[in-house]
């Protein structure tokens, strides 16, 4: 079951968000015993990390993002992604249910890869699309 592809609407991905990155992926390590891979990230030219956790055996947890770059404007939390088949008409359908797009990341051809919605009541996750 390794690499396998997740299911159109489940979670498939977990990103906590944070200004003090770096204390926070201390903090779960210590908690959990868990380790961490940095990710090489640029701010404009300046470049710095974020990570990507895993387990003491080496299992994939999610990430730990730094507030800043891409991830500029998303709230500090734990972020769920839920993978669709199109991020279009998905955060489209959001917005028409009473959502709102708080945050689009799209390829170079200008297609929307994944996006940070708020549901009506302020709660916000992530949609990918599904690879």
């Amino acid at each position: 079951m390794e690499n396998q592809k997740p299911a159109l609407g489940t979670i498939a991905w977990h990103d906590y968000t944070s200004n003090h990155a770096d204390e926070m992926k201390e903090f779960y390590e210590n908690v959990f015993n868990w380790t961490s891979d940095g990710i090489p990230m640029k701010d404009g030219e300046e470049e710095y990390e974020d990570f990507v956790m895993k387990t003491a055996e080496g299992n994939v947890v999610g990430g730990i993002c730094n507030h800043r770059g891409k991830n500029t404007g998303i709230p500090a939390q734990w972020m769920v992604y839920i993978t669709v088949e199109n991020p279009q008409e998905t955060a489209e359908k959001a917005v028409q249910l009473g959502g709102k797009i708080i945050k689009e990341y799209h390829d170079k051809e200008g297609n929307l890869m994944y996006a940070m919605i708020e549901d009506p009541i302020g709660t916000v996750f992530g949609i990918a699309k599904s690879n």
